[in-house]
């Protein structure tokens, strides 16, 4: 059995390796660029590991032996879902892909942006000083309510981070039927 990474972000393949080859099952490092390279190397594979190639109906239809497509993170809209299913594919992500990294950077930005710090510190590095720092109010962030527009596991993972930062946290899904 032979799985393919069909694109990738990191380094190597060294994981995959070790989780699969104890299995039996041989990872086929290539980097595919289109429909026909996944074709051509997807030849004899049960299963797809991919980040961004787009697997199409035409890509599913050409290799019946394939089973399964993991996308390596959450969103799936590289891949043609209705395809999949009436061909009988599976599709999975990894939900929680890099949810606490995302929630960190928002945070990182929402201070950033709440303390002026790009501000100030472009300021000074021109030499510039605030002379009248009430011309730049910056505003004590515990008074201060927080609006997140959808609730997902992001939003929660910002909203646990600021929940003892802020006054109030305000949020609005419009696929969500209950409050969390």
């Amino acid at each position: 059995m032979k799985v393919l990474v069909t694109d990738r972000r990191h380094a190597s393949v060294a994981e995959e390796r070790k989780v699969f080859e104890p299995m039996g099952v041989e990872v086929i490092d290539q980097f595919c660029e289109s429909e026909e390279d996944l074709i051509q190397n997807g030849k004899g594979v049960i299963g797809f590991l991919v980040s961004y190639a787009h697997i199409t109906e035409k890509v599913m239809k050409a290799l019946p032996e394939l089973k399964i497509i993991v996308k390596y993170g959450v969103g799936v809209d590289n891949i043609d879902l209705n395809a999949a299913s009436r061909l009988g594919k599976y599709v999975a992500n990894v939900p929680d892909y890099c949810t606490e990294e995302v929630a960190l950077q928002a945070l990182s930005l929402l201070l950033t942006g709440v303390r002026k710090t790009c501000f100030f510190s472009n300021e000074s590095r021109k030499g510039h000083w605030i002379e009248n720092p009430d011309k730049e109010i910056i505003y004590r962030l515990s008074k201060q309510n927080l609006g997140l527009i959808g609730f997902g596991r992001i939003a929660k993972k910002l909203g646990s981070f600021m929940e003892n930062m802020v006054q109030t946290i305000y949020f609005y899904d419009p696929y969500l039927k209950i409050s969390p």
